[in-house]
């Protein structure tokens, strides 16, 4: 009896968290070339990202064999990096503005977008890095050899530090769930949580500034003569006094408010995510018998045949009780990376990525899932200990070219031992659900969303429901399940519309929704799903 109340309690408790739900995000109209673009992104990118690598190369080098007499070759190596910085920043705002505008129309951001803002804020902070080490470089030199041409090179980089500030992030800091996913930490990116603040703070630290403004008013007359600032339009702005105490002052008191505002936001997501990850540990506890389709040695030489590289899993465990606090219908979704044999047909078995994890994928460990322990790799037969599975292929992975296959790849191994994210919000990509993590690696794809506590957030049955629309990009391979330990039968597309919820007419599946005015008048409607404008 105290058992049955204390499931009750905890059941309470689950539906309390998720009860705030609200429509799902039915229609949406993607590009076309969505995979296409977001790869252009990327490539720009990690361009840029090598650029300065080799440029801080170059400039260890040539502090390493300092000479008084070639600080001209200095002059033109802080142009070249600052010119390679410029197209980036161009680049970067344009992107970014794009992103701010979406994020105020209150849609999910996609995955794609997350990446995009990790890997270019990656890409700025590798740019900055080397501007920081010219500086530190310059500062150690001794005193008498640290002067004229070296200083103006000072002064140089730390107006670009600032100028790029401004025109990366000035003008879209003010968004808070922008900011907030560029201040997160994220261990694919090797970010630290707070290190957007703690460069933002620096750039407008005041002593820092006075040094700046008081280096400009010094060498107005040297800069004037020098080719390398004609480029930096700060440097008009600094010999104004009144700029700095001003402009500056003003700057760093709205965006001191902008990161105030996240203290709260933050404590609500610490609360929140023990509050749900103490609830939902103590009910993974409690499973009450073994999985029908467990250990069934003929059903998973099928199962088999049926899987392909980068194939989705959902599944379901009717016999565990979080299954039953789970909202829908499906309680856990994974994805397939593919046996030994798969990776070696596609050509990325050797590939330096690939082969950390080489030795797990040989024993059998090529299911790629994030649990309450963390993000992981599993064995296909113990993730077989359910009552249902479904398999869902992606249509464009056949197309891709190995590039962009190592890329699915890298998105989806860089995953591994993040930790579950009790929050089941998607625009947080430190911490992963199940489904969110099918949301990161196919971040091209717009997948259908619901609304809980204020948060977006995707769930098995959303990735799911995404095979019934109209054009969808993913598509129902293989459904089958079991009432009892014997009795195994497969299932149709027409089941799972069922079973997600969705009513048929004739070739076409619709969400059937309550709606009611203000006078309580209630009618039924139907939204079909497309998943694109064609």
């Amino acid at each position: 009896m105290k058992n049955r109340i204390l499931i009750l309690v905890i059941s309470l408790l689950s539906v309390a968290v998720y009860a705030q739900k609200s429509k799902t995000h039915i229609s949406v109209f993607p590009d076309d070339k969505a995979l296409e673009n977001f790869q252009k992104q990327q490539d720009f990118l990690q361009k840029k990202s090598r650029t300065a690598d080799s440029i801080h190369t170059e400039l260890k080098h040539f502090f390493a064999h300092y000479k008084t007499e070639n600080q001209e070759k200095l002059r033109d190596i802080l142009l070249y990096l600052t010119s390679s910085f410029r197209q980036f920043t161009d680049f970067n705002a344009r992107n970014l503005v794009q992103i701010d505008k979406h994020l105020t129309t209150n849609m999910p951001v996609q995955g794609s977008e997350i990446t995009y803002l990790n890997t270019s804020y990656d890409t700025y902070s590798t740019f900055m890095d080397v501007y920081d080490f010219t500086v530190k470089s310059i500062d150690s030199l001794p005193v008498k050899r640290a002067s004229g041409l070296l200083e103006l090179c000072v002064l140089y980089v730390k107006l670009n530090q600032l100028e790029f500030f401004y025109k990366n992030y000035y003008t879209v800091i003010r968004n808070n769930r922008l900011r907030r996913i560029l201040n997160a930490g994220d261990k694919s990116f090797d970010k630290k949580a707070g290190d957007f603040q703690r460069r933002v703070r620096y750039y407008l630290k005041r002593k820092n500034f006075k040094k700046l403004q008081l280096l400009a008013r010094k060498n107005t007359k040297p800069c004037e003569q020098q080719p390398v600032f004609k480029d930096t339009s700060l440097f008009v702005l600094l010999k104004d006094k009144a700029y700095g105490q001003t402009r500056i002052s003003k700057d760093k008191r709205k965006i001191k408010k902008y990161f105030r505002q996240d203290l709260a936001y933050r404590f609500g997501y610490f609360f929140t995510h023990h509050l749900s990850g103490a609830i939902g540990n103590f009910a993974g506890l409690f499973r009450f018998r073994k999985g029908y389709l467990y250990q069934k040695d003929s059903l998973l030489a099928v199962v088999k045949k049926h899987l392909h590289p980068m194939y989705i899993l959902a599944e379901k465990t009717g016999f565990t009780l979080t299954d039953k606090m789970i909202p829908g219908y499906f309680g856990h979704i994974a994805l397939w990376l593919g046996t030994e044999q798969d990776l070696k047909k596609l050509g990325i078995w050797n590939h330096p990525f690939i082969k950390p994890f080489q030795n797990r994928i040989h024993l059998g460990y090529s299911v790629l899932e994030s649990v309450r322990e963390g993000t992981r790799l599993s064995r296909l037969e113990d993730f077989m200990n359910i009552d249902e599975l479904a398999i869902a292929s992606i249509d464009a992975f056949d197309r891709l070219n190995e590039k962009e296959i190592l890329g699915l790849y890298h998105s989806a191994l860089s995953q591994l031992g993040k930790e579950y994210d009790f929050n089941f919000d998607v625009e947080t990509s430190d911490k992963l659900v199940c489904s969110e993590l099918l949301y990161q690696v196919f971040g091209y794809i717009h997948w259908p969303t619901d609304k809980y506590l204020k948060r977006n957030t995707i769930s098995p049955d959303n990735v799911m429901s995404l095979t019934l629309f109209d054009q969808s990009p993913i598509h129902l391979t293989y459904y089958v399940g079991a009432h009892r330990k014997n009795k195994i039968y497969t299932k149709t597309q027409d089941d799972l519309a069922e079973d997600l919820g969705y009513t048929k007419s004739g070739n076409a599946y619709y969400l059937k929704q309550k709606v009611c005015d203000s006078q309580h008048n209630c009618k039924w409607i139907y939204h079909k799903l497309i998943y694109s404008g064609n």
